[in-house]
């Protein structure tokens, strides 16, 4: 979990490697990104991306996710939530929700990930939502969903899965397919039938 952080990239720079489980949340950052700025190749998985803030000048730059413009900035991000993030950024008139971008050079992969305009950052991309994703108290940092979240069972399955935790620590795969973002909701799905 990085949160509450202020530097030129407020969340995370992932030069490489993976990013699993992480609530990235509340962050204020510079140049690139409010939540995570991407400079090498690398993985966000089940991640939830949210109302961070992008206060810089220098391009590409985004609130939640940035890809650096360099042919080595390659990330594919699967079943996360990328939601509320914005850009305050002095060149431009006011905030502007501004979710994810990508440089010209850089290549970003979308696989079962919420995220506003996905089909503009990735044509091909797969199984993607976009609107709210129903969050239980996202003013009082709870990111968990609600049961009636679009992301509830939404997610890819990926090898390993089923020895896959949460950031709470429940098991990633309670259901047919896991959840989008860092939590899976505990309640489920379905109905209770009381036979008398």
């Amino acid at each position: 979990t990085r949160t509450g952080n202020g530097s030129p990239v407020g969340g995370v720079r992932l030069k490489s490697g993976r990013l699993e489980n992480c609530l990235i949340a509340g962050n204020v950052g510079g140049s690139g990104g409010g939540g995570v700025y991407v400079e090498g190749a690398g993985e966000i998985v089940n991640c939830t991306i949210v109302t961070n803030f992008c206060q810089g000048t220098d391009e590409p730059r985004a609130g939640g996710l940035c890809v650096a413009n360099s042919a080595n900035a390659k990330v594919t991000v699967v079943n996360t939530v990328i939601w509320g993030n914005i850009d305050r950024s002095a060149n431009r008139k006011g905030d502007l929700l501004d979710e994810a971008v990508k440089g010209a050079a850089g290549t970003l992969t979308l696989d079962h990930t919420l995220v506003k305009d996905y089909a503009s950052l990735d044509p091909s991309a797969t199984e993607c939502l976009s609107g709210y994703p129903k969050f239980r108290k996202p003013l009082r940092f709870d990111f968990h969903l609600r049961t009636t979240s679009p992301c509830f069972n939404a997610g890819a399955l990926w090898d390993g899965i089923e020895d896959a935790t949460d950031l709470d620590g429940r098991p990633r795969l309670k259901w047919s397919k896991p959840d989008l973002g860092c939590y899976e909701n505990p309640a489920g799905g379905g109905f209770l039938l009381h036979v008398r």
